[in-house]
């Protein structure tokens, strides 16, 4: 026995290398930042209708797959609005952004990526005021060597009080 009385616990190897191996993994979990910093504003347009941005700011090495990359390569980024009563969606979802294209060895396709930054932006009447816009963003941030798991981000952007035609869009983080 040790002193006053206890017991010293002899740990394996094997043993002290899986505690190692997994108080490394929650170190790093728990400290390793999100690579995709979203955010969502909206702006009023001269016509009377209002855009909204959904907006990815890319982490290096990071990318996010543009949602016109082919479905056999990496998770394309897709942005959904929910139509309602309230609210009209005009179109589909622009890309706005510097995108790469390049052919993929490890999926046989030419893929197009954003790795600095992206917007997403969806242009939509308001048939009842105040109202707002709600969707979600489906994506996996990529490396050229890894994918994360892929996310869903459920999102809601209030359509009143925006800001006039012409003034810079003011930015609200994501929760």
């Amino acid at each position: 026995m040790g002193a006053k009385g206890h017991r010293k616990h002899r740990w394996s190897h094997k043993t002290k290398s899986i505690l190692k191996a997994i108080r490394s993994l929650l170190r790093g979990r728990a400290t390793q930042p999100d690579p995709i910093q979203w955010t969502f504003t909206a702006q009023k347009t001269i016509r009377g209708t209002y855009r909204v941005y959904v907006t990815a700011l890319i982490t290096y090495p990071w990318r996010l797959y543009s949602g016109q990359s082919a479905p056999e390569g990496p998770l394309p980024t897709r942005v959904e609005f929910e139509e309602s009563a309230a609210v009209q969606l005009l179109g589909k979802p622009e890309e706005m952004g510097m995108f790469k294209e390049e052919f993929d060895t490890k999926y046989q396709v030419r893929t197009r990526y954003y790795s600095s930054g992206v917007s997403f932006v969806q242009e939509v009447w308001l048939a009842i005021r105040p109202a707002s816009a709600k969707g979600r963003v489906i994506f996996a941030a990529c490396t050229e060597k890894q994918c994360r798991e892929p996310e869903v981000l459920e999102f809601q952007v209030a359509l009143n009080n925006i800001i006039p035609p012409g003034e810079p869009v003011n930015d609200r983080r994501a929760p």
